[in-house]
């Protein structure tokens, strides 16, 4: 057995103590009780700089199979191997509107896609829901950055290339999917330990009906949180599927149009309807069909005939 696949198989043999009710919960999904799951945060798990650690992480409940979390102070990264893993990993933002994560239908469904592909999934519970005071995505980015750098620093531990690692995310994750590639440059967090020596840009992204990345809601030009970056090689190859009856669709539009005008590594999908939130589920036709072409767009990224930016 190649020295990698022990190191994980040492990694999934360790008792597990018993965690907050998320991470309990994303377990079970699994399927087995030692699951590996990696907080991203030193001691307690908590940032000290964190404005809500009294916040106590709950599960909502709407009888409708769909795990929603929320008051999440100690975020992790859950591990769902590949059984034939290819050493790519994406790490998935579930959406939520930062609010909630919605960890199941866009989050643990779309790990066991993933492993279907070969792919190491990681399913990211960040800090949700928004801190008073601050942006939005402010801690959501800084658990995102910090995902990014853990995975990569550890990523012989986790059978992995450090140079094919990506990221996916839906609605405000898609959203912090994006900001992953746009402030990978810019720390949202001062660096802490050798992790943080590691580089948070994403080497692709997916993005499904990604929000907030218009300025307005009337969706006049780009939020400035996803400034033009300095050259289009600081872009990774992005995919984006978005409904036309979804409200964050000319986001989308205008966010794809930025990657052409750039000459960036973009490929976009926008279907006649399927509105939002739908995850990998089967309602929504035709948006419904996203995953197709999205798996088609990841081997094309594997066989390399998706590549840096056009000259």
């Amino acid at each position: 057995m190649k020295p990698h696949l022990i190191a994980l198989v040492f990694l999934l043999a360790l008792p597990v103590a018993a965690g907050p009710p998320g991470d309990e919960a994303l377990r079970k999904l699994l399927g087995r009780d030692d699951g590996t799951v990696v907080p991203l945060w030193p001691g307690d798990g908590v940032r000290p700089d964190d404005p809500a650690t009294d916040l106590a992480e709950t599960l909502q409940e709407k009888g409708d199979d769909k795990l929603r979390i929320t008051g999440v102070t100690k975020p992790t990264l859950h591990l769902w191997p590949a059984p034939k893993p290819d050493g790519r990993a994406v790490i998935i933002f579930p959406g939520g509107g930062y609010n909630i994560l919605a960890a199941q239908h866009e989050g643990t469904e779309v790990a066991e896609w993933l492993n279907s592909q070969g792919i190491t999934a990681f399913v990211a519970k960040y800090r949700v829901p928004r801190r008073k005071g601050r942006e939005p995505h402010a801690a959501a980015l800084q658990d995102a950055q910090r995902a990014i750098r853990l995975v990569r620093t550890r990523a012989a531990e986790f059978g992995i290339d450090p140079g094919r690692i990506g990221v996916l995310g839906f609605s405000a994750g898609g959203n912090l999917a994006a900001l992953t590639i746009h402030h990978a440059g810019k720390p949202a967090y001062e660096a802490i330990d050798a992790i943080d020596q590691a580089s948070a840009r994403p080497d692709f992204a997916v993005l499904i009906y990604p929000a907030y990345l218009a300025a307005d809601r009337d969706g006049d030009g780009l939020h400035p949180s996803v400034a033009p970056l300095p050259h289009r090689s600081d872009y990774p190859p992005i995919f984006i599927a978005t409904a036309a009856d979804d409200r964050f669709t000319t986001g989308a539009l205008r966010y794809y149009l930025h990657l052409n005008q750039r000459k960036a590594p973009g490929e976009l999908h926008v279907y006649a309807k399927g509105g939002h939130g739908k995850g990998l589920r089967k309602d929504g036709y035709p948006f419904s069909t996203w995953a197709l072409p999205c798996a088609r767009w990841l081997a094309d990224l594997e066989a390399g005939t998706i590549g840096p930016p056009r000259p």
